[in-house]
């Protein structure tokens, strides 16, 4: 396990993962987690509808 923890590892000896020191970072809310999330399908959502209204091309025929 020592050999984890000079890698870097953010697993403890448990062998579940240390949530509180991930490389320095601070563990992110699951609330943040959530909206992320949430606005990442919205902006899916959003080039999908922009797909569709491109016009059909045929890639043989360009």
């Amino acid at each position: 396990m020592n050999r984890l923890k000079e890698l870097g590892s953010s697993l403890n000896e448990t062998g579940r993962e240390n949530t509180t020191a991930r490389s320095g970072r601070e563990a992110v809310p699951a609330a943040v987690m959530k909206r992320a999330h949430l606005e990442k399908l919205q902006l899916c959502e959003a080039l999908e509808r922009i797909a569709d209204t491109l016009p059909k091309v045929d890639r043989l025929n360009a």
